[in-house]
């Protein structure tokens, strides 16, 4: 199987260093279990891949933190911040390195709770390190599960097609049992 974006990383590798540094700042999930993937197949160095995602995972989230500085001149912004993330800023100060563990694994609010940080002018000191421990465990998961993925990979792809036919199943059973939910509900009212 031919694939031009494989074929312009390996003749393009440091582009694809930059493409991931770059990654991990603004995303990060997707990006590191994709480059741990790549990695196990030897298109990236271990080594290296391993310090352009560290880099780009702390140079990122004090990118974040400024812009909650940033964010506070504007008002919208900080209506957002403050309507998604208020409920954790008890949590951030009694526990700060499990509030940004959990956060690292919940898609769309790691990055708000680190504005969030920037927004109350939380010292950004404490928080980095806690920050820097709880993005190295969370590196440390992600990569793992990306490299085994990788490893597993052609194992298991001809069970693929059942697993997405299992899962488009769930989403059909789950839009019935919703349906049917609504349904009651609204009878219930009438």
């Amino acid at each position: 199987m031919f694939s031009t974006i494989l074929y312009f990383i390996t003749t393009h590798q440091l582009l694809g260093y930059l493409v991931i540094f770059l990654g991990m700042i603004l995303e990060g999930d997707i990006i590191l279990f994709t480059a741990a993937f790549l990695t196990h197949y030897g298109f990236f160095d271990p080594v290296k891949i391993i310090f352009v995602v560290v880099a780009g995972v702390i140079l990122g989230d004090i990118i974040w933190y400024y812009l909650g500085i940033f964010a506070v001149k504007y008002p919208r912004i900080n209506k957002w911040l403050d309507r998604i993330t208020h409920r954790v800023d008890s949590h951030l100060e009694k526990s700060p390195f499990k509030t940004l563990f959990f956060s690292k694994f919940i898609y769309g609010l790691h990055h708000p709770i680190l504005m969030r940080i920037g927004s109350k002018k939380m010292g950004l000191k404490k928080y980095l390190k806690s920050d820097i421990i709880a993005s190295l465990i969370w590196i440390v998961i992600i990569a793992v599960l990306g490299y085994l993925f990788g490893a597993s990979f052609f194992l298991v792809k001809k069970y693929i097609r059942y697993a997405e036919l299992l899962f488009l199943a769930g989403v059909i059973i789950f839009f019935l049992f919703e349906k049917g939910l609504v349904s009651r509900k609204l009878e219930e009212k009438i």
